[in-house]
């Protein structure tokens, strides 16, 4: 699922301002390369054992990952399942109690990135 006109996409910060608003949300910096990087937050549905992650994407647009003043471009925020083995699923149901979780941090994200 990817979460379409949350404000997000095409924000352009800081590599040091992106890790301190992402972290103080509960990111983790997962995934990333020389020109990429790829924050994720869990969500563990213990009835089912199943996992989902909120993902943001973001790209350099200016430097390189791991320097503090690398300007990166954020994407469209993204939700799916995680599947051992396999990757994530982006077409997959995602439990309402979670989706409603993931809207509130894009929006906190938003007013952050603003700010930051």
């Amino acid at each position: 699922m990817v979460f379409k006109d949350s404000g997000i996409a095409g924000k352009q910060k800081t590599f040091a301002q992106l890790e301190k608003v992402m972290s103080q949300l509960g990111f983790i910096r997962w995934t990333w390369d020389y020109d990429f990087v790829i924050y994720d937050m869990r969500f563990d549905d213990l009835n089912n054992n199943k996992t989902y992650y909120l993902r943001v994407r973001a790209n350099c647009v200016q430097g390189r990952l791991e320097s503090p003043h690398a300007v990166l471009k954020l994407e469209d925020p993204m939700m799916g399942r995680h599947i051992l083995h396999h990757g994530m699923d982006y077409e997959a149901e995602i439990p309402q109690r979670f989706l409603q979780t993931a809207e509130q941090v894009i929006q906190t994200l938003k007013e952050q990135l603003e700010v930051a």
